[in-house]
């Protein structure tokens, strides 16, 4: 037991150096403000205003989502239609022949 928790403790350091300490405590904190924030928008909103305001929250992710599946789409469209060898080997293979 105390050989695992060696173990883990010094997974632990290691990780430390490359931020891992600063992206969890990020999101931890976000999720905390994301809480307490909509647990005070609920009590200062009535219903019908919180369910404006969801409906209008769902439209954006789904419109983010979008966008973020165009963006996928169109980055492979612009990888394929490239040529297989970038223009420096090209210009390279030029001055190397002649």
């Amino acid at each position: 037991m105390i050989r695992i928790c060696r173990k883990v403790k010094k997974q632990l350091a290691s990780l430390l150096p490359k931020g891992a300490l600063h992206i969890f405590l990020g999101n931890t904190i976000t999720k905390f403000v994301a809480f307490f924030g909509s647990v005070f928008i609920v009590n200062i909103l009535g219903k019908s205003e919180y369910g404006t305001l969801s409906y209008m929250e769902n439209l954006f992710s789904y419109a983010y989502l979008l966008a973020g599946f165009l963006k996928k789409i169109s980055t492979r469209r612009l990888n394929q239609n490239m040529p297989a060898n970038p223009s420096w080997t090209l210009l390279r293979k030029r001055s190397i022949n002649g």
